[in-house]
This record gives C-alpha cells, sequence and structure tokens, in this order.
C-alpha cells in the first residue's frame, strides 16, 4: 500500500466566471482528489476577492483552499488539471511536514474547517441549473428572430440597380 502523504493546495478561480461555474469547478477539482485515492480533511471557499496584481488581465479571483491526504502522484495530476484548465488563474501545492501538519490541524480547528460533504461531490445539481440557464437564454432570443421581416417584404423594397455595362452605353 502507498503511503499517503498531507498536502495543502490553494487555487485561484477567474473571478469573472458566474456562481455555478465556480462551483463546478471547485467540485471537478474535489472530485479528482478524491477519485484518485486521496482524502479531502478540510475545505474552505475563501470568496471572491481582489488580486494584489492583474493575472491574464484579471483583477478578481476566487479563492479555495483544500487541505487532503494524497498519495505521492496526485499533486502532479492534480497541477496538469489546473494547468489545462484556461479558468485557474494561479495555484500553489506544498507537501506539509510534521510541524507543519501539527500547525494546520490547530488552525483548522480553529477555524472550524470540516471535509466536504457527499454534496459537495455531487454535480448532477450543478448541471441542471446550467442547463436550465441555457434554456432560458434560448428562449430569450427567440422572440427576437420572430420579429425579422419575411423575405417577401424584403423584395418589395429593394430597387434594381443597372449594372455598370449599362450605364456606359
Amino acid at each position: 500500500m502507498i503511503e499517503k502523504r498531507r498536502y495543502e493546495t490553494t487555487f485561484i478561480i477567474n473571478g469573472g466566471l458566474e456562481e455555478l461555474m465556480v462551483q463546478q469547478l471547485t467540485k471537478e477539482v474535489l472530485n479528482l482528489i478524491r477519485n484518485n485515492g486521496g482524502e479531502i480533511i478540510a475545505w474552505q471557499q475563501m470568496g471572491r476577492r481582489r488580486l494584489a496584481y492583474p493575472i491574464e488581465k484579471k483583477v478578481n479571483g476566487y479563492y479555495i483552499y483544500v487541505y487532503y491526504d494524497a498519495p505521492p502522484l496526485l499533486p502532479a495530476l492534480l497541477e496538469r488539471f489546473f494547468r489545462l484548465e484556461e479558468n485557474i488563474l494561479r495555484f500553489l501545492t506544498v507537501r506539509l511536514d510534521k510541524r507543519g501538519i501539527e500547525y494546520r490541524d490547530q488552525w483548522i480547528a480553529a477555524k472550524g474547517l470540516t471535509a466536504p460533504t457527499e454534496s459537495d461531490y455531487q454535480m448532477e445539481a450543478i448541471e441542471e441549473a446550467i442547463a436550465s440557464e441555457e434554456e432560458i437564454a434560448v428562449s430569450a432570443e427567440s422572440p427576437a428572430e420572430e420579429t425579422a421581416s419575411s423575405p417577401a417584404e424584403e423584395s418589395t423594397s429593394e430597387e434594381v440597380e443597372p449594372t455598370t455595362e449599362e450605364n456606359q452605353q
């Protein structure tokens, strides 16, 4: 059996995204950790904050902190996901030593942070909400298409101009 190590990861999601997209991306990261042998001890959504300096012309970001036990190969998988996901602006993963683990355990107890519940891993509700928003957006666009003029009206209003050869004669 592979020995698990203690890690903490903080990542910043593009602050311009809608709340549902932020939740979906967060759940993807939590599921990635859990499905690859990790055990999340605590996590915190720190919320939307102003960045110290612009990153990719973005000035706001949504901060997420995750504290977990994982096999040694998991941080590499997680970092690969972060690099490929265009909405992750920055990330930092740190492996903790004994003193770091003791300090973080005290900090987490003082903050009252907990492990994610089963509902925090579920993505069906978010996917349904995104689908319903897309349906609303499509139905809002439909009336605009109905008000367009018909082809018969367009042909009566057009005037035929003589070609350049007729103008020369």
